[in-house]
């Protein structure tokens, strides 16, 4: 059952918001386009997961990211990525934070009539899912499995309600140089590293269950993507997908209007509340025991959670557009996180002979490979902005 919850855990911190512009950021290249996007973005993330395992493997008990740099790059490089991954982490717990909350206020007003004030939507989020985590990573993997279940049902229905409408006519679009400035975004959405550790941590270190874990769980996302992708852009026509992207407006309202299913804006509003929930669970859990490792353990767990949550609460409530502007960059951090330091981490491991029960595929050209993908999306990412 861990593993059953492990998999669900990564596919739940993958599977975000991000999901919802997939369709609307790719639209223009078109799907099979997108398609050859999704399946090299998704063996580019799977294969630093694994050097991140590697690394993990080496040591013993409860370590996190940061222990790991610091043994292995040192001290510096240890700060620097501390920096990087708190960015990263508070980033994201506050834009996730930001938005259930909106989705919740709106849904409530939608249901009984009644105006959440703004500052108080994103606490609701907070209270349920700061108490999972501070009753630890069973607990989460708990909540998690609902939340996932819930995600799965609201997307089956949109699914189901698109698939007699699709259009083969709309798949003879493809214009490959189009998926450029794309790029951040789905590497963002199919991001999991930082939830490796405690899942390391949680199957006890068995080499055979978390490769078999993290195959799968990765897995799930380039389905549900690629699904995703086809029911939209073979339904949506072209110009109302170029107008939700100038607007701002949720594909999902699109997509109902064209399916002729009003319920499909309930279906979709719910739909984006639980793929933000599941990757709010994931970040904050892995926020929480980032954290935890950088204090060693001294810090108590009611600490840690202030620390977990006040500040990217605190940032939304007194400056919103601050989450916003740095998820921008969110592509920057997620190709040095989870694409540059783990191949930095398992070359110095392996030249300064670290033991490991687990060892990557590919040698030193398959490091190199990883790192020059990696600068290619800090490049697509700045010049996209």
């Amino acid at each position: 059952m861990r593993m059953l919850g492990s998999i669900f855990l990564i596919a739940g911190t993958s599977i975000g918001a991000g999901m919802l512009a997939l369709p609307v950021l790719t639209a223009e290249a078109g799907f099979f386009p997108s398609a050859v996007l999704f399946i090299t973005v998704w063996a580019f993330t799977l294969f630093t997961a694994l050097l991140i395992v590697e690394v993990n493997l080496s040591f013993t008990g409860d370590v996190d990211l940061i222990s790991m740099t610091k043994k292995i790059l040192g001290k510096k490089a240890s700060s620097l990525c501390v920096l990087l991954f708190l960015l990263l982490l508070y980033s994201l717990t506050g834009a996730y934070l930001a938005g259930s909350g909106s989705i919740i206020s709106e849904m409530v007003e939608r249901r009984f009539g009644f105006i959440i004030p703004e500052g108080l939507a994103p606490i609701i989020p907070l209270i349920i899912i700061g108490l999972f985590v501070f009753m630890g990573t069973h607990a989460v993997d708990r909540a998690n499995r609902v939340f996932i279940g819930c995600l799965v049902g609201t997307y089956v229905g949109l699914v189901i309600a698109g698939m007699p409408s699709v259009m083969s006519s709309s798949f003879t679009l493809q214009n490959y140089k189009l998926l450029f400035g794309a790029v951040p975004v789905v590497v963002t959405s199919f991001a999991f590293h930082i939830i490796i550790p405690t899942v390391v941590s949680y199957l006890s270190y068995n080499v055979r269950l978390i490769k078999k874990t993290i195959i799968i769980g990765s897995l799930i996302p380039l389905i549900v993507y690629l699904l995703w992708q086809y029911i939209i852009l073979g339904v949506v026509p072209i110009e109302d997908i170029r107008r939700a992207l100038i607007e701002g407006a949720p594909i999902t309202e699109a997509f109902g209007n064209i399916t002729g299913s009003p319920w499909i804006i309930s279906f979709g509003m719910g739909f984006s509340f639980f793929a933000i929930i599941t990757s709010l669970l994931g970040v904050s859990l892995a926020l929480f025991s980032f954290l935890k490792d950088g204090f060693q353990n001294k810090s108590k767990g009611k600490g840690l959670m202030i620390m977990t949550f006040l500040p990217p609460l605190l940032f939304v409530e007194i400056f919103p557009r601050g989450f916003i502007m740095a998820l921008q960059y969110a592509g920057v951090l997620v190709a040095l996180l989870s694409g540059i330091l783990p191949a930095l981490l398992v070359y110095r491991a392996r030249i300064r002979g670290f033991n490991s029960s687990y060892r990557a595929p590919g040698g030193a050209a398959a490091l190199i490979g990883a790192v020059l993908i990696s600068l290619l999306i800090i490049i697509s990412d700045i010049i996209s902005q």
